[in-house]
């Protein structure tokens, strides 16, 4: 049930039986996935990468899927790419306890583009998340190929 509070109108007067719903930003846009290119552009690894230079990015990611309830990796599996959230969102979990929930336009994993060391949380998905994964060993192949991607 909805709580109702008074509210007055700009003139002063009261308006009665006003339902406020709460309603954020997330929710109201989270049912449309984000384009790829935009996306990773979120990415604080990829900031300063001119736009053109995000599409042979999003070229090489693959779209994954995730049920709600799924794991989508565990902590201390090996780190072979990172993902970015196209629609959905996930929990952040360190020892049992909840460290964070993403949503849709978030990312994780980005260490393991870098370092492909073992993961340091494990994700599962929230609800029913399609997320775009860019694999460590597809962006190094882009990065080798595409000098202007490499500086």
């Amino acid at each position: 049930m909805c709580p109702i509070f008074e509210y007055i109108d700009p003139q002063g007067a009261p308006v009665n039986n006003l339902v406020v719903v709460s309603v954020t930003h997330d929710a109201l846009f989270r049912r449309h996935p984000v384009d790829a290119p935009s996306l990773i552009a979120k990415c604080f690894l990829f900031r300063n990468v001119p736009e053109d230079d995000l599409e042979p990015i999003a070229e090489i990611a693959e779209t994954v899927h995730a049920a709600a309830g799924e794991t989508i990796f565990f902590a201390e599996d090996e780190g072979d790419g990172m993902y970015l959230i196209r629609l959905g969102s996930v929990s952040v979990q360190k020892d049992g306890n909840e460290l964070a929930r993403l949503g849709t336009g978030s990312h994780f994993g980005e260490i393991a583009l870098l370092d492909g060391e073992p993961r340091s949380a494990t994700i599962r998905a929230l609800e029913h998340t399609e997320m775009l994964k860019l694999s460590r060993d597809r962006f190094i192949g882009a990065l080798q190929s595409n000098q202007r991607l490499a500086s």
